[in-house]
């Protein structure tokens, strides 16, 4: 934890308020997997947070619709292995709320490269 903390720059209430979250969509399947593997537990337990207010307004499940957060998912998804783990859930949520404009934009960018 005090190394999530320290790489987000937040602090204990905020991780377990988070964590909390990631756990939301099926705590069991989470725990026992490790991690988020499907599209609609993503798109639960991220979606809301990292979009908020403008998420309920304007997105209105066109991600699904769309493929994006189906892309998100895998770009966090970093190790490949098929599922979104609480760091990478904070990493973007992290990104996508907080970060500086360099680090969205290399965001933007791994999400457009269909090649990587």
């Amino acid at each position: 934890v005090v190394d999530l903390k320290r790489r987000f720059n937040t602090d204990d209430k905020e991780i377990h308020r988070l964590w909390k979250k990631f756990l939301s969509p099926s705590a069991w399947r989470i725990l026992l997997q490790a991690g988020i593997s499907s599209l609609d537990s993503f798109v639960k337990a991220f979606a809301n947070e990292a979009f908020a207010t403008w998420h309920r307004r304007q997105w209105r499940g066109h991600g699904l619709e769309s493929g994006a957060l189906l892309r998100l998912m895998e770009i966090l998804d970093y190790n490949v292995t098929g599922q979104v783990n609480f760091e990478q859930y904070l990493f973007g949520i992290f990104v996508l709320t907080s970060a500086d404009p360099d680090m969205r934009k290399r965001l933007a960018f791994e999400f457009c490269d269909m090649d990587a």
